[in-house]
């Protein structure tokens, strides 16, 4: 059955400073790639032009006026009294009702602080008073976005604890556009692949997210991105060949050059090659009338921040 809206219950922020780190740095190096292009291109000499030769234009999903925007993008990831398209389903999805209508996800939330394994501490956040707008975190010109995760309640205490682990990618829904990380800027769209938990407080899972995790809430978690250059499209399905074939425009490679071989020279070694787009941006809303997926084939290209406990009303 469909719910007809998402009741956010309890939130937990995540602070877990390795993750962090390996996000940062790739976002970075991502970042730093883009810009280089762009003033190669904008210098409009004909070297600058031969080394950007090939790649794809680089295109910016931040203007809300357009209609590829993210929709993430326009005002609070919180919630309302009115929670519009969380309560009917029939919008985007990124607002969820909540047991304070005046508090944002920000403001509900409590710090998870997660080192090495051994465990959770934390803080809790006045939820009257402390607000925050989340786009001063994010790059949206270069097409940072905060998307949403669903997952069950083991796998997202999994990720808080490490990160996302690709090579599992798939096994509770599959993989249209290959083993990747799962992203969308409706709620309602990662409602799907989520599970309710069924713990009691006197399970280990409960301690490690702070208590008060009850039986049937489900966990999404809000995740900045790193998107990049963004590869779109609007196939229903890929396959084989074709499959391969896009997830490897998406990924880095080291490529092993044998001795004797063309382009291998005398010694051999390694050259390292940059995927021509950093995600791939897959638009079932306009094939099948549902909702668009981002997905990322790097886990250090994902950071989620919060965990967002929620039940659903029918």
């Amino acid at each position: 059955m469909v719910p007809t809206r998402l009741v956010l219950r309890k939130v937990l922020e995540i602070q877990h400073a390795a993750t962090f780190l390996s996000y940062a740095r790739r976002r970075d190096e991502i970042f730093a790639k883009l810009r280089t292009q762009s003033e190669k291109l904008a210098s409009g000499s004909a070297g600058a032009a031969a080394s950007t030769a090939g790649l794809p234009a680089f295109i910016r999903f931040d203007n809300p006026q357009e209609k590829r925007a993210v929709r993430t993008l326009g005002g609070s990831i919180g919630a309302g009294a009115d929670a519009d398209t969380a309560a009917t389903g029939t919008g985007t999805g990124t607002r969820m009702v909540t047991t304070d209508t005046q508090a944002e996800v920000v403001g509900l939330s409590e710090s998870m602080t997660i080192g090495g394994g051994s465990g959770v501490t934390g803080r809790s956040h006045n939820r009257k008073t402390r607000k925050h707008d989340f786009r001063h975190r994010i790059t949206p010109s270069l097409n940072e976005f905060y998307l949403f995760h669903g997952t069950k309640p083991e796998a997202a205490q999994a990720i808080c604890n490490s990160d996302f682990r690709i090579d599992l990618a798939g096994t509770h829904r599959g993989t249209l556009y290959g083993n990747g990380v799962y992203l969308a800027e409706s709620c309602l769209k990662s409602d799907e692949y989520t599970q309710a938990s069924s713990w009691d407080y006197r399970d280990e899972q409960t301690r490690f997210f702070k208590g008060k995790i009850e039986p049937g809430w489900r966990p999404l978690l809000l995740c900045r991105a790193t998107l990049g250059r963004v590869r779109y499209t609007d196939k229903r399905s890929f396959a084989g060949k074709e499959l391969r074939e896009l997830v490897a425009s998406c990924v880095d490679v080291n490529l092993i050059r044998i001795p004797g071989q063309a382009g291998g020279g005398d010694d051999g070694g390694f050259e390292f090659r940059d995927s021509q787009y950093h995600s791939v941006l897959g638009d079932r809303e306009k094939t099948v009338g549902t909702y668009r997926e981002f997905i990322v084939y790097d886990n250090d290209q994902v950071l989620p921040e919060y965990v967002l406990w929620y039940t659903r009303e029918s």
